[in-house]
């Protein structure tokens, strides 16, 4: 089985990819973190994901969010 833990970089989505990742451990399971980035410029500036007058690269979100989960659960795959 696979444990997935949903990824938005906030706290409460790092704490979870952390058990998720303890979980998996003890049970000898992989990790998927998974996060979808809509192309919503305005989503993305509401969730903190860019700064106010910053300029919307997906791409970008998308690598962070990546090296944030190599952070907090090395083992873990990310998509």
């Amino acid at each position: 089985m696979t444990i997935l833990a949903p990824f938005d970089g906030s706290s409460l989505s790092r704490t979870a990819l952390e058990r998720a990742s303890e979980f998996a451990e003890y049970r000898n399971e992989p990790v998927v973190a998974l996060t979808i980035i809509p192309d919503d410029e305005e989503f993305a500036r509401e969730r903190g994901w860019i700064d106010a007058d910053g300029t919307y690269d997906q791409t970008a979100v998308r690598d962070e969010f990546e090296r944030t989960v190599r952070e907090v659960a090395p083992n873990a795959t990310y998509r």
